[in-house]
């Protein structure tokens, strides 16, 4: 299973403060290298607003873009809500518009970016308003054919739904809320019904084969012709309300980590065992998680636990320690280099 993930918010200080971002994106692309994640995006808000200054300052480029990995496309979800337009935004649809002056940031990146180019963008069908339809689709391929000529268009929307519904010429459809939360009775007011136990994530933790045997599964299969083209990146959520210990958490105390228990309550190698059967029952090749502020800070961790490894005796003991040994000598030399920075500044 080919992986991606999304990112739609930036909540805090992550995006104000500097040394806050570049943890932040640090994080990230930490998490991008050891997933191996090939198509990772980022929120792009209007760089006119405290929440865009990690824009307007350039930390995004330098931080984020020019540290991915060769092996991750680079993309961005744009901020463009035409009902909201930019400051000194023409009329939507003319040159200038937000749409444009959005374009034209990305273009300036990856004109002077060291590193990765930005080769994919997206929207939320819900926060873009006009942009989304036909009329904003033939607007988003013109600008890309003019700033871009030579590098394939590539942009799509978590969608309304699946076709005929606009999807742009890639397509991101939301895989959660499409009838499995019906049961017990969640409904995105973030009570207890939509948390554990509740929850048919809650219930199934842990066993795909379960969880797919109910509304979750019944839609895939409804829909595998078109969740399985090779332009479609069905995503999954999660998030987890009960238990908010995520990315997003020491940032934020209002819904850090979602408003439901979704995949947030499962362990990393369960959901990456859920994908596996997503892809041998119905075909399905890529998936997209969503999203980064919602990724459970345990897995942030490459590190095993001794439990994990109770049953495979002396070898995975030794593959243990030999972990933690490798994980401490990288921590050492980063600590040394960035020591050696420091002294070479001054």
């Amino acid at each position: 299973m080919k992986l991606g993930i999304w990112h739609e918010a930036i909540v805090g200080k992550p995006a104000t403060d500097e040394d806050t971002f570049k943890d932040y994106a640090g994080q990230y692309v930490q998490f991008i290298k050891d997933n191996n994640i090939e198509r990772a995006f980022f929120i792009m808000m209007d760089p006119e607003i405290p929440a865009g200054t990690y824009v307007k300052e350039g930390w995004l480029q330098k931080y984020w873009l020019e540290a991915l990995p060769s092996t991750c496309q680079a993309g961005l979800v744009l901020d463009t809500e035409a009902q909201y337009p930019w400051p000194g935004a023409a009329k939507t649809f003319e040159p200038g518009d937000t749409m444009d002056m959005a374009f034209k940031i990305i273009d300036d990146m990856n004109t002077s970016s060291t590193g990765q180019k930005v080769t994919c963008i997206a929207f939320d069908y819900e926060n873009v308003n006009v942009y989304y339809g036909k009329e904003g689709e033939a607007w988003i391929e013109k600008l890309w054919a003019q700033y871009w000529p030579k590098v394939p268009c590539d942009y799509g929307y978590a969608p309304k739904g699946p076709p005929p519904n606009d999807q742009g010429n890639h397509s991101y459809p939301e895989i959660y809320w499409v009838g499995e939360m019906a049961a017990c009775g969640c409904k995105g007011d973030e009570g207890p019904e939509c948390q554990c136990p509740n929850t048919p994530y809650c219930k199934n933790n842990g066993d795909p084969d379960a969880l797919l045997a109910g509304e979750l599964g019944d839609y895939i299969e409804n829909h595998k012709d078109w969740l399985s083209q090779d332009n479609v990146w069905p995503m999954f959520s999660l998030e987890s309300l009960s238990k908010p210990a995520c990315v997003a958490a020491p940032y934020t105390d209002h819904n850090a980590c979602g408003i439901m228990d979704a995949f947030g309550t499962w362990s990393k190698a369960d959901f990456l065992k859920f994908l596996d059967a997503v892809e041998a029952k119905y075909g399905i090749k890529q998936a997209m998680m969503y999203e980064w502020q919602y990724v459970p800070t345990s897995w942030l961790s490459t590190e095993t636990s001794v439990e994990e490894y109770e049953e495979v005796g002396f070898w995975g003991l030794f593959k243990l320690i030999w972990g933690v040994l490798t994980s401490c000598f990288r921590r050492g030399s980063d600590d040394a280099s960035d020591h050696q920075e420091r002294i070479d500044g001054e």
